[in-house]
Order: structure tokens, then C-alpha cells, then sequence
């Protein structure tokens, strides 16, 4: 966009109209290199931003993924802890639950002998009595 340059008339007159064009020509290029100057330089910054912008935006993407990967090595080491703990109780609980089960079948051998010599008295008292009465 060309600068329209309002000159006075007597600068007109004192160097000519020829001149005072060529003065205003002269100054709407010059005009028209700094506006492109100005758009070449501002375009030069934005690559130069937009490639710090890309340096800086990879770094982070290590940093985060070098992040995450020690993170996922935190858990699968206490992911793979917690699993042994659990090992280990279940173990224990195996353990209680074999004595249980063997102290469980002790106690029901001793009960079920008891209750077989029960049954034999109870039985032979009654075939003592059905022999008597008979």
C-alpha cells in the first residue's frame, strides 16, 4: 500500500512537478522494499520460532516419555512386590488352612469313634432287652 505523499504547493513550485513525482515514486518504493524487508523478516522469525517451537516440543516429548517409561518401571516393580507379598500370604493361609483341615479331621475321627461305641451299647442293650423279653 503505497504512501500518498501531500506535499505543498510551494514545494511544487519551488522544485517542479517532475522532481516533487519523482520524490514521492522514490519515497513509495522505498516504502514498498521496507514492507517487503519487513514481511522477509518476519517471516524468517516465524521458521526460526516454529523450529525452536519443534526443538523444544521433541525434548519435552523425551522428557516425557523417558517420564513415563520410569514411571512403568516403578510400578512393575511394585506391581511384581505386591504380587510376592501376596504369594506369601497365600502361602501362609494354605498353611493355617492344611493344620485346620488335619486338627478338623482329628477332632471328627475321635467324634465318630465315640459315636460308633455309643451305637454299639445302645444296640447291644437293646438285643440284651429283646432277648430277655422274649
Amino acid at each position: 500500500m503505497p504512501i500518498t505523499a501531500k506535499l505543498s504547493r510551494e514545494f511544487y513550485e519551488r522544485f517542479g512537478d517532475k522532481v516533487v513525482n519523482e520524490m514521492v515514486d522514490l519515497f513509495n518504493r522505498i516504502d514498498d522494499a521496507s514492507r517487503s524487508d519487513l514481511r522477509l523478516l518476519n517471516e524468517q522469525n516465524a521458521l526460526r520460532y516454529e523450529s525452536k517451537l519443534d526443538q523444544r516440543t521433541a525434548e519435552l516429548q523425551a522428557k516425557l516419555d523417558q517420564r513415563t517409561a520410569e514411571l512403568e518401571a516403578k510400578i512393575d516393580k511394585r506391581t511384581t512386590e505386591l504380587e510376592a507379598k501376596i504369594d506369601q500370604m497365600n502361602a501362609r493361609i494354605d498353611t493355617r488352612f492344611s493344620d485346620q483341615e488335619k486338627k478338623l479331621e482329628a477332632a471328627l475321627h475321635a467324634h465318630t469313634r465315640w459315636m460308633i461305641g455309643m451305637w454299639a451299647l445302645v444296640i447291644a442293650s437293646q438285643v440284651g432287652l429283646w432277648i430277655r423279653g422274649s
